[in-house]
């Protein structure tokens, strides 16, 4: 076991993180343990969620009452709590297209992130999907990403019920044996009705957005990036 082996749930209205304590974090102190799981936490942080019940031990042994400074055991549960703040808002209308006991493939609108990150938690799709099927999460399934799509984006998301499947599709979409479709309205004019942009896609380097892509000529080391262009209507 590792010391990056943890749980998330959802428990309540709360998300739920717990980290097992193994042999290489015996007899750490509780702040130096999340402060490498939570590298934006400072000593004193840790310490006021400490205080407001936010983080949470599960000794082994004898109940310990926690502190910063506490040294935890092998065994020992640390949980961090978070509760149902408020979120953005963000559209939770989410289409169901199929589903099967492999497979649950959805309608993602626009304006709703995949997964959690920043100052979405609660409001995703992951978390959401999580708590409507509750009763067969809390049996130890779980929903596994295949490929992204970003939280601007609406479109088809294909999602995993196990992780076998989830291994054997992300094959599928590294070696090409899938295709994507987008339709997007885009200002100006194209002269051209079709046409291809054989370019490489990588980091958007002259970008703060850590997420943004750029594309680059060819044989400059980034991931290929073949896309068809066709104009299906236009407009004056």
């Amino acid at each position: 076991m590792s010391g990056e082996f943890r749980k998330r749930e959802l428990v309540g209205s709360s998300f739920v993180v717990t980290h097992y304590v193994d042999n290489s974090h015996d007899k750490v102190r509780t702040d130096h343990f999340l402060m490498v799981h939570y590298k934006h936490f400072s000593r004193n942080q840790i310490q006021t969620f400490i205080d407001e019940g936010r983080i949470k031990l599960l000794a082994v042994g004898d109940q310990k009452k926690l502190k910063a400074s506490t040294r935890l055991q092998i065994g020992d549960q640390v949980q961090v709590i978070t509760e149902n703040t408020n979120e953005p808002l963000v559209d939770l209308e989410i289409k169901t297209l199929y589903e099967d006991d492999d497979l649950l493939i959805v309608d993602k609108p626009g304006n709703l992130p995949v997964h959690p990150a920043g100052k979405y938690l609660f409001n995703t799709l992951l978390m959401h999907l999580r708590k409507k099927h509750q009763p067969w999460i809390s049996k130890g399934n779980d929903f596994y990403l295949v490929h992204r799509i970003d939280r601007e984006t609406s479109g088809v998301l294909l999602l995993a019920k196990s992780c076998s499947v989830a291994a054997e599709l992300v094959r599928e979409f590294r070696i090409r044996n899938t295709e994507k479709y987008y339709y997007a309205i885009t200002e100006g004019h194209l002269p051209e009705k079709k046409l291809t942009v054989d370019l490489e896609i990588g980091s958007d380097r002259n970008s703060h957005i850590r997420l943004k892509m750029a594309a680059f000529q060819k044989g400059t080391g980034e991931l290929p990036a073949l896309t068809h262009f066709e104009v299906l209507k236009r407009t004056e």
